[in-house]
């Protein structure tokens, strides 16, 4: 009896712990919460409504594809070009820096991890000095750009926001296993509900597991693979697959009005690449233009520039 009453009692506070827990994401999430259940049921009309225009765009944009796959193939260097892409040189094997070769797909995939984790490790000595690093960084980005402004505010990106992004999505196939000619036609329905879905993750400091999942592929690098077939395992380029869903919301924070001033606002004109900045070819223009003044040009690029980027303080 005694171990009877001891386990209830233990199952007694795990629930009253999940009852304070639920709690308190509702006073997070506000008085809307307990709208979704309502939405839930015009959602799904507007799904089933949609799927027969889904299916006809589907049709027309394979038959775009091919059409302008036929037209390419009828310039005679365009069908050169598409042969000797096919041709390119396979990879046949994996070998790290000393030369052993991989016996396996899974040994492969572990010399290409441990090149990484190498290239982490010389990064930091410790988590201590990665953080002093961090706000060492931070302090020194925001001194050099005027210190930060104390009435920015940053909205959350609105329904309108995300239907943006959600129309003009082109990407690959996500880790959730959607497609952008899934999403670009859903219903603004189903962005409504998702909408609602993504802010109250936002209030919560919480968002589901399967958006914490990446897959990750390595691809060779041009010129990289050689004669032989082989490929160093330094030799590949890393291409991270989130979920579709995931990458629509995080675009359209990106892209939201906010963000938009606070780049304009923060960031010199020289830096290009940013949201409202300059594009590629206007960089490229002044560029050419200062080389035919002075007669003089240069380029520098750094080893592992993306890799060694910090979440914390870039």
């Amino acid at each position: 009896m005694p171990e009877r009453e001891g386990a209830s009692a233990d199952v007694s506070a795990q629930l009253d712990m999940i009852n304070e827990e639920e709690a308190r994401l509702r006073r997070k999430l506000g008085a809307g919460a307990g709208t979704l259940d309502e939405r839930w049921r015009e959602v799904t009309k507007a799904i089933d409504s949609s799927v027969m225009a889904r299916d006809k765009q589907d049709e027309r944009i394979q038959s775009i594809r091919v059409s302008a796959w036929k037209l390419r193939m009828q310039e005679i260097g365009k069908v050169g070009s598409w042969l000797q892409e096919k041709e390119s040189t396979p990879v046949r094997f994996i070998h790290d820096e000393s030369g052993r070769i991989a016996g396996s797909t899974d040994e492969a995939i572990g010399m290409i991890k441990a090149r990484w984790q190498a290239v982490y490790q010389r990064k930091y000595a410790s988590h201590a000095e990665r953080m002093r690093l961090a706000k060492r960084r931070a302090h020194s980005i925001i001194s050099s750009l005027g210190g930060p402004r104390s009435d920015m505010q940053f909205t959350p990106p609105s329904v309108d926001d995300l239907e943006r992004v959600a129309r003009k999505v082109r990407s690959g196939p996500g880790l959730d296993g959607w497609h952008e000619f899934e999403i670009s036609p859903l219903p603004r329905e189903v962005l409504e509900m998702y909408h609602a879905l993504a802010r109250g993750w936002d209030k919560s400091g919480r968002v589901p597991a399967a958006f914490t999942e990446m897959k990750q592929n390595n691809l060779p690098k041009p010129g990289k693979i050689e004669e032989d077939g082989g490929l160093p395992a330094d030799g590949t380029r890393r291409v991270t697959v989130e979920s579709h869903w995931w990458r629509i919301w995080s675009s359209a924070w990106a892209a939201s009005p906010a963000v938009r001033d606070f780049v304009t606002q923060l960031l010199p004109c020289e830096v290009a690449g940013t949201q409202g900045g300059a594009g590629a070819e206007g960089v490229a223009t002044n560029i050419q233009e200062a080389f035919q003044r002075q007669g003089f040009g240069a380029s520098h690029d750094y080893s592992l520039a993306f890799d060694h980027c910090d979440p914390h303080s870039d």
